[in-house]
C-alpha cells in the first residue's frame, strides 16, 4: 500500500485523484478534538467520494458520537439567532446614543465584541448571510452526530449511496470522560472525583478492555485507583480525597492485611519529612498514634528521642520549644 500525503482544506476541496484502482476509503471523525471532521452525509461524503475520479470500491466512517450536542430544528436555530440579534442591537444602540461619553462608548464596544451576534458579521458591520448559512448547517450536522440512532438515520436516508453494513460500540469510558480527567483547569479534589466516578462505572473489570481503560485512570492517578482497590468509594469520600490520609490509611490497610511488614517504616515516613522541623511535642505525639494505630506495644517508653532510632536529627530550639530538625532516614 502506498502512501500519499497532500495539504488540502476547506478552501480547497477541488483536489482530483486519479489512480488505477478503485480504492477502500476510511474517514475518521472524532466529534470531541476536532469537530471539523464531523462529515455531513448529503455534501462531505459525497465529495470525498468524489475525489476519486475513477471511482471507489467502499467507504467507511468510523466516528465517536457526542450527546451533549443540542438537536435543533429549523425554527429553533432560526429564533436562536433572532435573540442573538435582538440583544446585539440593544446594546448597539445603547453605544450610539452615547457617543458623547468616551468611558461608555468603550464599555459598550467591549460589550458589543464578545456577543454571539458578531460571528454572523462582515468587517464592515453588515450582516453576513452566508456565515449564518453555515452556522445553521453546522448544527444541523451535530444533531447527526449526537447519538447513533440520529447517525444511522442521516446515512439511511441518503439516496446517494446505499448503507450496506452499521456496527455499534458501546464502551464504559469513552473521549468524554477521558477529556473531563485530563482537564487542567480543575482541583485535584474534582479531578478525583471524576476518577473515582469512572472507576464505579468500570466495576468489576470483566474483559480486557475494561482493564484497559482501568490502565488509564491509573496512569491519571496511582494513588486514587489504588485507594479504590483497597479501601472503596466511601472510605475515599470520607477522607475528602486528602492525599496524606489516604495513604496512611492504605498502609493501615495493607498491615491488617499482613501485606508486606513494612507498614510502620512507611507510616514514618508519611509523618516525617526529610528537612522539616517537629517540636518535641508534636514527634511524641505521632509516633505514639502510629504505634496505637499499627497495635503495637512499644518496649520502652515512647518519647521525642525514640524518633533518633529512625531518623538521623539534629536538636534544635525554636522559640521556647524543643524539636528535632528531620536529616535523613536510618532505613528506607
Amino acid at each position: 500500500m502506498k502512501h500519499y500525503n497532500w495539504l488540502t482544506s476547506r478552501f480547497y476541496n477541488a483536489v482530483d485523484i486519479e489512480i488505477n484502482e478503485c480504492p477502500n476509503v476510511l474517514l475518521l471523525t472524532d466529534c470531541y478534538m476536532a469537530e471539523y471532521t464531523m462529515f455531513d452525509p448529503n455534501t462531505d461524503i459525497i465529495q470525498c467520494a468524489g475525489r476519486f475520479r475513477n471511482g471507489i470500491s467502499s467507504l467507511h466512517l468510523i466516528s465517536n458520537i457526542n450527546n451533549h450536542y443540542p438537536i435543533w430544528n429549523r425554527d429553533e436555530l432560526n429564533g436562536y439567532i433572532k435573540c442573538f440579534k435582538e440583544t446585539y442591537d440593544n446594546i448597539n444602540l445603547l453605544y450610539e446614543q452615547n457617543r458623547k461619553c468616551k468611558m461608555k462608548q468603550e464599555a459598550y464596544k467591549a460589550i458589543l465584541d464578545t456577543l454571539p451576534f458578531t460571528q454572523f458579521l462582515t468587517t464592515d458591520g453588515y450582516i453576513n448571510y452566508f456565515a449564518i448559512d453555515n452556522y445553521i448547517d453546522n448544527e444541523f450536522i451535530k444533531g447527526y452526530y449526537q447519538n447513533s440512532v440520529n447517525l444511522y438515520r442521516a446515512f439511511s436516508d441518503n439516496e446517494v449511496f446505499s448503507l450496506s453494513s452499521y456496527h455499534n460500540n458501546h464502551y464504559k469510558l469513552g473521549d468524554y470522560e477521558r477529556l473531563h480527567r485530563e482537564n487542567n483547569a480543575i482541583s485535584l479534589k474534582a479531578k478525583r472525583k471524576i476518577l473515582v466516578k469512572q472507576l464505579e462505572i468500570l466495576g468489576d473489570c470483566s474483559t480486557e478492555l475494561d482493564l484497559s481503560f482501568k490502565e488509564e485512570l491509573r496512569q491519571v492517578d496511582k494513588l486514587i485507583v489504588e485507594a479504590y482497590d483497597k479501601l472503596g468509594k466511601a472510605k475515599i469520600e470520607e477522607l475528602r480525597y486528602n492525599s496524606k490520609k489516604i495513604k496512611r490509611e492504605i498502609i493501615l490497610t495493607d498491615y491488617h492485611n499482613k501485606a508486606r511488614g513494612n507498614e510502620a517504616q512507611k507510616l514514618l515516613n508519611l509523618d516525617f519529612q526529610i528537612g522539616a522541623w517537629y517540636s518535641a511535642e508534636n514527634i511524641k505525639s505521632k509516633l505514639k498514634q502510629i504505634c496505637k494505630d499499627l497495635d503495637m506495644k512499644p518496649l520502652k517508653a515512647v518519647t521525642s528521642h525514640t524518633i533518633l532510632d529512625f531518623f538521623e536529627a539534629k536538636p534544635q530550639q525554636r522559640g521556647k520549644k524543643r524539636g528535632y530538625l528531620i536529616i535523613r532516614k536510618k532505613f528506607i
